[in-house]
């Protein structure tokens, strides 16, 4: 590792508290943390030229967050539901019959779309959205890029809002 990945890994303590003061979920902060070093890495100057090592981390990680927050607001993410939930109220048997076939419904619908798009694509978003571990840890698994883990994702819930979309106009 070069000087500058040392100087950048030195802040390491300092970056995740800094996230985690100001992101709403604590399992998502190794997530930001990778994408601040990857920016870092990609910007000019050159990484060997910053010499205030916090400061920039600090605005990288203030540009990640926002990002995330419009990105986030856009897709309306606070309004997805979790697999596990549906799965839990399905496996109830005191639960409401017309909501389990509505959520067993939606569950067939997840796996159909599922089942249309690659198996690495599908291992990655079963693995961070079932499974829920972090797009370094998948990324790690599958031997893939971090960045490739979060466009597979994407590509999956968006096929998954049109499905969804498409079933609602149809009803």
């Amino acid at each position: 590792m070069n000087a500058a990945g040392e100087a950048m890994l030195a802040q390491h303590g300092f970056l995740k508290a800094y996230i985690a003061k100001r992101i709403r979920s604590p399992q998502d902060v190794e997530d930001y943390v990778q994408d601040v070093y990857v920016r870092v890495m990609q910007a000019t100057p050159p990484p060997d030229e910053i010499r205030n090592w916090r400061g920039i981390l600090g605005r990288v990680a203030s540009s990640v967050i926002v990002d995330r927050h419009r990105r986030d607001t856009a897709r309306r993410r606070e309004g997805h539901v979790e697999l596990a939930e549906d799965t839990l109220l399905i496996a109830d048997p005191l639960a409401d019959p017309e909501a389990t076939a509505i959520r067993r419904a939606r569950l067939t619908r997840v796996e159909d779309t599922l089942a249309q798009v690659d198996a690495c694509c599908r291992q990655a978003f079963v693995m961070a959205r079932v499974e829920g571990l972090s797009h370094k840890d998948v990324a790690a698994r599958l031997a893939m890029p971090v960045v490739a883990v979060g466009r597979c994702i994407e590509k999956i819930v968006a096929r998954l809002a049109r499905r969804e979309a498409d079933d609602d106009r149809a009803d």
